[in-house]
């Protein structure tokens, strides 16, 4: 055991204290399942989830849980290997197959399917920007992950005001690299908000840029076919040099993949190095993420209910005088700007009933604090009145 007299350890003692001091003191909440699956339980109290990316409500979806056990028979309970030694199953491809039907895209596309979002990101960007003289425009909310590949690249970073397409053309017009990249999240995380899609795709191509966008809140819940913010917005495929997607949000599971040009496919196999060094996929996962993903095509019913809600539960908080963005989608932030007001709020819910996460810096900008209420369309009305009376 260290004598603990080291430097770092001093660091990290007076870090923990800031973090005490500024209320931005984090720590792991044990969390067990209840008999419902929109409910939790903590330290003994049942507790409404109203902080899950469970949109689709598939977590527990009785088709997908069937086929996560009978691959577990079939194929054992892990991946063995990475993908590129023993590891990809005929499962692989199978999803990656689906994927390109999924989008209606020709064969021209390929998919590939990476560990989870995180991996995927700091994969796929720390593979892109590695070409030298390369320069990466990012909004200034995209998701950690895209940042942290970005920064792992070794590229120049640019980061243009949130949805500003007036301040990403005079980015460019500064700019003297070669090799330029936009990357985007699709629907904001934290915002629940839409990109500017269509401004940013007349810059990349003025520019001839490469465009990345992470729909990973955006696919399954977007789009009559859950094609996400491309079908939502009505723009081509074509026009999206990377698209990547999760499937552990609407589609209630884990992993992640990304969809482009069979090149670029190809080049994310032999250089992302989250691919190449990363565990495979438990085969019993991946044979849940095939019965997901044709079972969230046909899910338009469920996908217009959530949008429903999720407007109908903005515009009651806006009126109750609460500061709440305008959104379609099912992540509602509810802004209270101080540190200490959205803990006080997320207590209040609590005690209601009701758990949702007091989010704050890093996760958002400093002084705009939130709870971040998102919502299910499996929810009852049973479901949202709990939600409402946190907020009377």
């Amino acid at each position: 055991m260290s004598s603990n007299n080291s430097h770092i350890y001093s660091k990290i003692q007076t870090l923990h204290k800031s973090f005490e001091h500024e209320q931005l003191f984090r720590s792991l909440k044990n969390i067990s399942p209840t008999d419902s699956p929109h409910y939790i339980e903590i330290n003994g109290a049942k507790l409404l989830n109203a902080c899950s990316n469970n949109y689709l409500g598939l977590t527990h979806n009785p088709e997908i849980i069937q086929a996560v056990q009978k691959a577990v028979e079939e194929y054992g309970a892990g991946g063995g290997a990475s993908r590129l030694v023993s590891g990809n199953c005929n499962l692989y491809s199978s999803i990656e197959n689906t994927l390109i039907d999924f989008f209606e895209l020709d064969n021209s596309f390929s998919s590939l399917v990476f560990s989870n979002g995180y991996a995927g990101n700091i994969g796929i960007l720390s593979a892109l920007g590695s070409f030298p003289n390369t320069e990466i425009f990012m909004d200034k909310l995209c998701h950690a992950s895209l940042i942290d590949g970005a920064l792992l690249s070794g590229a120049k970073i640019k980061r243009y005001k949130h949805n500003d397409s007036t301040h990403l053309e005079a980015l460019f017009a500064k700019s003297h690299s070669l090799n330029k990249i936009i990357v985007t999240d699709g629907v904001f995380s934290m915002d629940g908000n839409l990109a500017h899609l269509n401004e940013i795709i007349d810059l990349k191509n003025k520019h001839k840029a490469f465009l990345v966008v992470d729909d990973a809140h955006g696919i399954g819940v977007l789009g009559e076919k859950g094609k996400g913010i491309i079908e939502e917005l009505n723009i081509s495929h074509k026009e999206i040099d990377c698209l990547i997607g999760t499937f552990g949000k609407a589609f209630g599971l884990y992993g992640a993949f990304a969809v482009a040009h069979n090149e670029v496919i190809d080049f994310f196999i032999n250089k992302a190095r989250s691919l190449i060094f990363s565990t495979a996929l438990p085969p019993a996962i991946l044979s849940g993420i095939l019965t997901s993903l044709e079972i969230v095509k046909r899910m338009n019913a469920e996908r217009s209910r959530l949008r429903r809600m999720s407007i109908e539960l903005r515009n009651t908080l806006q009126t109750r005088g609460y500061k709440v963005p305008e959104g379609i989608t099912p992540i509602v932030p509810i802004i209270l700007g101080e540190n200490e007001k959205a803990l006080t709020m997320a207590e209040k819910c609590l005690q209601k009933g009701v758990f949702i996460s007091a989010i704050r810096p890093p996760a958002v900008p400093k002084n705009r604090a939130r709870l971040r209420l998102t919502l299910s369309s499996g929810f009852e009305e049973k479901e949202i009145d709990p939600i409402l009376n946190c907020f009377e």
